[in-house]
């Protein structure tokens, strides 16, 4: 697709390596690159192999006409209608946002300085890689905010922008759908990203929580906003769907566009102890909380010990365990007491009367075990 040392489209350059890309489902990749025949000249491309396409430059005028690329983080995110966003940083006057191109036009979504929908405060800055981007060129971003109500209790939230105005998604100091504590921290594992953006305009997150009922022991979970209304999907202490301990830690959830969710998680108090205490789980609006598989459990004439998950990684959704559309299925693999491993898929079915979709990849053998008999198969 692209290598150090080829020309850049205009002969101004070479490139001088890709860092960071991003792929999409049409083959095409973005990525950053700086010169290594210009000093300082940064630029974003996009290439299917066949064309380098460019994207932005430093000293390119901003799509608004107020300021000049100086700079672009490393990160940027690609749709598959191959339009990019990326975080560029301005001179003349000083700031950044965060904009959308194809090659050929450019959108601002995000803009230092810019008001929020909701009114409180202004655009401050976003993170590398701290942004998704769906198939409408709407981004979800970590953001900081400046001259809030509340200073540095309400500074810092999700916001999703489409190049008309910012939707707050979820800002510090605002209140958990439970009632149970004020979110404190959306960083959740070290990363400071939405977890997920679906085409719906929906984002999945993480979330430390502040002035819970049970300190330490109930202030963090998975959390779902469109801006509008804000769903908790699980949270540490919550007693698990079949009742058997209580949620500790997970992992990043990854969101399909029907707002469903699936992860991993580790749980507390189980019957089983070390056995059964890690289990995988998927989250639906109508369904609730059901769960996919866990440690312990029969299967193949063994018995399963170990469970993997792929949450959606810092460049985006895809290749995830959670399809995108359609059917809903969870993909995961796992490790039996006898040594065997496997990938298996798990399957929602849409009605009671389906015929249940079975599993099985890596393994030449079939299994049937029913979740929930009228609903799920695996």
């Amino acid at each position: 697709l692209v290598r150090k040392g080829q020309p850049w489209p205009d002969g101004g350059g070479s490139i001088m390596g890709a860092p960071e890309y991003v792929l999409n489902n049409a083959g095409q990749v973005a990525f950053w690159s700086a010169s290594s025949s210009v000093g300082g000249v940064e630029r974003i491309f996009r290439t299917d192999g066949s064309m380098l396409v460019e994207i932005a430059r430093t000293g390119q005028d901003a799509p608004n006409g107020s300021g000049r690329f100086s700079q672009f983080a490393l990160g940027p995110q690609i749709n598959d209608a191959g339009r990019v966003a990326f975080t560029g940083y301005l001179s003349s006057p000083v700031g950044g946002g965060i904009f959308l191109g194809d090659g050929t036009t450019s959108t601002q979504l995000a803009r230092y300085g810019e008001a929020l929908l909701d009114g409180n405060g202004q655009y401050a800055g976003t993170p590398w890689f701290s942004m998704r981007l769906n198939e409408l060129g709407h981004a979800a971003f970590f953001a900081n905010f400046s001259n809030t109500l509340g200073g540095a209790s309400d500074n810092t939230g999700i916001l999703r922008g489409d190049g008309a105005s910012l939707v707050t998604i979820v800002r510090k100091g605002q209140m958990a759908p439970d009632g149970n504590g004020a979110f404190f921290d959306f960083t959740g594992l070290g990363f400071t990203a939405p977890a997920a953006l679906n085409d719906s305009g929906q984002v999945a997150f993480d979330a430390r929580l502040t002035g819970t009922a049970q300190g330490n022991s109930d202030d963090y979970g998975i959390f779902r906003s469109d801006g509008a209304t804000l769903v908790q999907v699980v949270r540490e202490g919550q007693l698990a769907p079949d009742g058997n301990g209580r949620f500790v830690i997970h992992e990043r959830p990854a969101l399909n566009d029907a707002g469903q969710l699936a992860f991993r998680a580790s749980l507390t108090g189980t019957s089983g102890g070390a056995s059964d205490n890690t289990g995988i789980f998927f989250f639906d609006d109508a369904l609730g909380l059901l769960q996919v598989v866990r440690t312990g459990d029969a299967f193949l004439g063994s018995t399963i010990t170990a469970l993997s998950f792929a949450p959606p990684e810092r460049w985006g959704d895809e290749g995830s365990g959670l399809n995108k559309s359609g059917v809903p299925r969870v993909a995961y693999f796992f490790r039996l007491a006898d040594s065997r491993e496997g990938i298996a898929v798990w399957t929602l079915v849409p009605e009671p009367t389906s015929v249940p979709l079975l599993l099985v990849a890596m393994l030449s053998m079939l299994h049937r075990r029913s979740v929930r008999p009228d609903r799920c198969t695996r």
